[in-house]
């Protein structure tokens, strides 16, 4: 009966996940449109059109250069296919602006987008914005000068449709078929998965107490006792602030104080760390248990990510207490930090089946985890933005994990962007976690049974 069930979820899993692949994703061809706007300026400056199907930010833009001694110019962008949102930004230091034309074009068609979108659109830093004789003069008024073109009259999904619409088919296919393979695999280790799942659920309590002794034991006998479980990260985010906004002079990021960019990625990585470091030794430290017969040991990894997860649920608050002082109001989006943190709980339980099973037959592994958590902490976007990596090589930092977990907190605080429409980040992210889950469990099944023998 349970398997049928099991059967029945997979399937209709499927289904959905093929259905919003086809129906909600974006083109997965690496194509891009080109967005041509013929302009004089009277002063030299980078001209930035930004593309986003959520918020404007600084990693989603395509940037040229304007010189004033060339007079008329056609500045050509790239911007990726899937997003309609568009902002044109002047750069600083001009005062008038003339724009001749805009010119949309996917390499086999090309259209004009009117002028007026210019002008009904949302601006800033624009004083006046008339169109004479087929051409749009805008007069300066700020040092920010920019405009959300107004692109309702533009028939987008026309240019979008028109490119490479059967090789988008084909790619969102051989993405559905990876998805189904995986839930296929999932199928076939349905008895491996079960059992470990059952063991957990039928734990339960047992995990909670363990857990709740193990984060008391780590401060049996210091001073100040289980302060140092907040104390130390505390501290380590105060030194980051200091280094990256007072010494290097850090300023805001898209608008968001730089405090308050920093706490969305550090709080995640702190948990990813920590859980990490010591579930690693877990069975090690809780030999005397492993040895018992009768002990469900595949709940032991579970315990050190529960005892982590006590400190983070703290400083998770930090965030959006910090957020709501810089006279923000609390919004709906951050709900999706549970989200966010059911993703974070499941991807360390199944990385730590693997090196904790690991961790008793080869000694080096700790010493490896060390290095790949200071590492780690510097691959990922948590202190810098990837907009300092030449975009064509943005996507091996997107390959780790923990990138979508950290953009998903700051999107649950800062960003308001929701994870479904992160569609392909989201499917990439649970495939390399079920694969992870899969494994581990396989390889904790088979290893388990000479745990006793060398310890």
């Amino acid at each position: 009966m349970k398997r049928r069930l099991f059967c029945a979820f997979i399937v209709i899993l499927a289904v959905a996940l093929n259905i919003l692949v086809f129906l909600k994703g974006q083109n997965l061809i690496d194509s891009a449109i080109e967005v041509a706007v013929e302009l004089e300026m009277d002063s030299n400056a980078d001209v930035q059109l930004m593309y986003s199907d959520g918020i404007f930010d600084l990693e989603h833009v395509s940037t040229q250069h304007y010189q004033t001694d060339e007079g008329r110019q056609s500045l050509v962008f790239n911007v990726p296919t899937g997003y309609t949102a568009w902002r044109l930004d002047f750069g600083e230091g001009c005062t008038d602006i003339k724009i001749y034309s805009i010119k949309i074009s996917n390499g086999k068609t090309e259209k004009d987008v009117s002028l007026d979108s210019v002008i009904t659109g949302d601006n800033n830093d624009i004083d006046n914005a008339v169109i004479l004789d087929n051409i749009c003069m805008i007069t300066v008024a700020g040092e920010d000068p920019y405009s959300i073109l107004d692109m309702s009259k533009v028939n987008l999904n026309q240019i979008l449709n028109d490119m490479c619409m059967t090789k988008s088919l084909i790619a969102k296919a051989l993405l559905c078929l990876v998805f189904d393979i995986l839930l296929i695999c999932m199928l076939r280790r349905f008895n491996s998965l079960c059992t470990s799942l059952g063991e957990m659920i039928q734990s339960r309590t047992l995990i909670l107490n363990l857990a709740k002794n193990d984060f008391k034991s780590k401060y049996v006998g210091s001073f100040l006792g289980m302060l140092w479980a907040f104390i130390r990260p505390i501290i380590t985010v105060l030194v980051y602030w200091f280094v990256f906004q007072v010494g290097l002079g850090s300023g805001d990021v898209n608008g968001s104080p730089f405090v308050l960019w920093l706490l969305t990625g550090l709080v995640p990585w702190f948990f990813f760390s920590d859980a990490l470091g010591s579930g690693t030794a877990a069975l090690i430290e809780y030999q005397y248990l492993v040895k018992k017969i009768v002990f469900k040991i595949s709940t032991i990894p579970v315990v050190k990510v529960v005892s982590s997860l006590f400190v983070h649920l703290f400083f998770t608050m930090l965030p959006i207490i910090v957020y709501c002082c810089c006279g923000n109001a609390p919004h709906l989006y951050m709900l999706q930090l549970i989200y966010y943190m059911i993703c974070l709980t499941v991807f360390l339980t199944a990385l730590l089946y693997f090196t904790s099973s690991v961790a008793l037959f080869f000694k080096d592994t700790m010493q490896i985890i060390g290095v790949i958590l200071e590492v780690g902490i510097w691959l990922t976007p948590i202190m810098w933005q990837l907009t300092l990596i030449p975009e064509q090589f943005r996507w091996l930092f997107k390959l780790n994990p923990m990138y979508y977990i950290v953009y998903g907190y700051r999107d649950s605080i800062i960003s308001k962007v929701w994870f479904w429409d992160k569609l392909y980040m989201t499917g990439y992210f649970w495939g390399v976690t079920i694969l992870l889950f899969i494994g581990g469990i396989r390889i904790f099944n088979k290893l388990k049974v000479h745990f006793a023998d060398v310890l």
